[in-house]
């Protein structure tokens, strides 16, 4: 996914001249065509990220649309006072595009993946957050934050997902069954993952919620009419996607449906392992998902 993103950031730029891109020393092999059309506009502040926020900040003062890449548990948890103060406080437009989400970096344990993004940032005012599913989605997210005037956090995954079809909303179904009661929302690398679990079952139908803050009240309502299960499964801890949604459902006063959650357990753990090891370990596999929405 994150050549499908800076293949979509390359052409935004060409046609955008306020688009300016800054990273912190990654994403080799695949930013160079970027740095030698635009070396006005892009900037490698080094292993800094926390003056890669705050030298984007000052960018928006000037009329850019600062676009800022990084490997996300460094650019959340080390940043985390400046995507508050200089960000959100501010309302300043910047988009911070963080890889390697979720158990991507399983391999190199907890200090290098990141569970707990969506917790962390989800809470501070003007701040939305996005979570692509897929390259259609992506392409479809960018469009969005390029306009956006206010801060944004995209968090894509390595793994490509790819729907072959067009998609005409960031928040859609993915696999919808007319005879099924149950629901499975999912974001990111678990989009993918719960695609391949309704090959295992006519049960289920699932809906891509990429767009994770704000939360689309209009949509909530809509899907818990037509389900009577949904079934939360994502890469982070149950405080994400799942807490927004059985959050609104309270404050809209809506009790017909059950909700659920297929979530990593709340602790870091000692398990160190690549993204198919740790989802058996968490039951984020297809596999797995199809066999605890059986037992609904």
């Amino acid at each position: 996914m994150r050549g499908d993103f800076f293949k979509k950031l390359h052409e935004e730029m060409k046609k955008n001249e306020n688009i300016f891109f800054l990273m912190g020393d990654t994403g080799y092999n695949l930013v160079e065509p970027i740095f030698e059309e635009f070396p006005e506009r892009t900037l490698n502040v080094g292993v800094a990220e926390q003056n890669l926020i705050g030298v984007a900040a000052g960018l928006c003062s000037l009329g850019y649309k600062p676009v800022c890449y990084g490997i996300s548990n460094f650019m959340i948890h080390r940043c985390l006072e400046q995507i508050r103060n200089d960000l959100c406080i501010h309302d300043r437009p910047v988009t911070i595009v963080g890889t390697s989400t979720g158990l991507d970096n399983g391999a190199l344990w907890a200090t290098h993946y990141i569970v707990d993004d969506i917790a962390c940032v989800k809470p501070f005012p003007n701040m939305h957050v996005y979570s692509p599913s897929s390259i259609e989605s992506i392409n479809k997210i960018f469009d969005e934050v390029i306009n956006l005037p206010h801060p944004a956090y995209v968090r894509i995954t390595k793994k490509s997902f790819n729907e072959n079809k067009d998609i005409n909303q960031i928040n859609h179904f993915v696999v919808e069954n007319k005879n099924s009661d149950i629901l499975v929302i999912s974001h990111g690398r678990m989009t993918g993952n719960s695609f391949d679990a309704s090959k295992l079952s006519n049960k289920i139908s699932v809906f891509a919620m990429d767009k994770i803050k704000p939360l689309d009240e209009n949509i909530i309502k809509t899907l818990s009419i037509n389900f009577k299960k949904i079934v939360v499964v994502e890469d982070n801890f149950n405080s994400g996607l799942f807490n927004s949604i059985a959050q609104l459902l309270v404050e809209l006063h809506i009790h017909n449906v059950d909700v659920y959650s297929i979530s990593p357990d709340e602790s870091y753990g000692d398990n160190i392992g690549d993204t198919s090891y740790l989802d058996n370990i968490h039951g984020l596999t297809p596999e797995k998902i199809n066999n605890f929405i059986n037992k609904l």
